[in-house]
């Protein structure tokens, strides 16, 4: 079910930013710890931060499976955190 999560939130995600064709979305999680959304060049190793693309999220929203409750979405310098419960698989 984990897994199924990720997918939509990262589609979820893909779908807050039009405007960002070279850049790629994803995400990362640890353990039971929250997902970080990250906005950058994943291969190089390049995040955008605060202050830059990132901004351009102006009110991130993630959902779980089919609900309408969004879940809590922290911004962070370079990333944004998504409270999710249970372990990452």
């Amino acid at each position: 079910m984990v897994k199924w999560i990720s997918r939509f939130t990262m589609l979820a995600t893909l779908s807050l930013i039009p405007s960002a064709h070279a850049h790629y979305v994803w995400l990362e999680r640890d353990g039971d710890g929250p997902a970080r959304a990250y906005l950058g060049e994943r291969i190089d190793d390049v995040r955008e931060k605060a202050g830059g693309m990132l901004d351009r999220f102006k009110a991130p929203r993630a959902f779980l499976g089919m609900s309408n409750d969004a879940l809590p979405v922290k911004r962070n310098e370079n990333n944004l955190e998504i409270q999710v419960s249970g372990a990452a698989s």
